[in-house]
């Protein structure tokens, strides 16, 4: 994987977006009030937002 990645987000409201989002070795934002994990509780999202917005905020503070 290119050394970048770890400069990308992935942002989702599932725990199939966090997985992929791990396995992409990207930093991942969960979206929402109850995260699930499906049963790949050993991959917790990096970061947890109320909304959409809220994501963007942690993105642009992590970022800056």
């Amino acid at each position: 994987l290119s050394p970048l990645m770890r400069h990308h987000y992935v942002v989702g409201d599932r725990w199939k977006d966090i997985v992929c989002g791990h396995n992409a070795g990207m930093k991942t934002v969960f979206v929402g009030d109850k995260y699930d994990d499906g049963g790949y509780a050993h991959i917790a999202p990096d970061y947890s937002a109320h909304d959409i917005y809220g994501a963007c905020e942690l993105i642009m503070e992590q970022t800056q």
